[in-house]
């Protein structure tokens, strides 16, 4: 039930009154936002306190000194099929942005979506602290999210990730329906069908090409004289 309903201003500004003392089955569960004329709708969870948090001490990151390492990793997709090949890159820095050792050795993993390592390769980063690797996924890859790792010894310096799925061919629906009706028999020439075929999602299939096939089951309780 609503709690307390409330029309924005002309910045899309709305203020509600406090909901202190609303507890049980009166505690605010969330913010539901319609258009009047479109009806369009936008809900908003209270409950997660992620959403109602406004406290500028609360940040994340990483502390880094000026000799410390920090770095990037990417690939040039996230989706991949069993079989293709990887293209991993990577750039590292210093904290305080000056140029890294010559050679610099780092540590890129691979591990796949039951957390098994299924590759541990030393890169060496070029003067701009650049790398790149590809690795060829098996056939028989497992679907799921795939995590890359860089290390700088122990130090994990920078991670992603990306998704390898199966192909699936886009499924579709086909249903037949009788184009004329009749009480009676119908002649062979006679018969028509209304075809309509839609994707998955329940678009229209347009410009497809079909090719129909049709055969007679005979019935067991009628016999027709040749």
């Amino acid at each position: 039930l609503p709690i307390e309903k409330q029309i924005t201003d002309r910045d899309g500004v709305a203020r509600f009154a406090s909901t202190a003392g609303l507890t049980r089955e009166r505690a605010p569960v969330a913010i539901v936002s319609r258009h009047p004329k479109t009806g369009d709708m936008a809900w908003l969870s209270v409950a997660d306190r992620a959403n109602l948090e406004d406290n500028p001490a609360l940040t994340d990151g990483k502390v880094l000194s000026d000799e410390g390492l920090t770095g990037l990793l990417f690939t040039e997709r996230g989706l991949y099929r069993p079989g293709e090949t990887v293209h991993l890159g990577s750039l590292v820095a210093k904290g305080n942005l000056r140029a890294l050792p010559e050679g610099l050795p780092v540590t890129l993993t691979l591990a796949d979506p039951v957390g098994r390592e299924v590759l541990r390769e030393t890169l060496t980063l070029s003067p701009d602290g650049l790398a790149e690797s590809a690795h060829a996924l098996p056939p028989e890859a497992l679907p799921g999210t795939w995590q890359v790792r860089l290390l700088a010894g122990r130090d994990v310096i920078a991670e992603t990730t990306f998704f390898v799925r199966d192909f699936e061919p886009e499924r579709m629906r086909l249903a037949l329906t009788n184009a004329r009706q009749s009480d009676g028999w119908l002649h062979p020439n006679e018969i028509a069908l209304n075809v309509e075929l839609k994707r998955q999602f329940g678009t229209r299939a347009a410009h497809q090409r079909l090719i129909l096939t049709a055969s007679l089951d005979g019935r067991p309780t009628h016999r027709f004289a040749r």
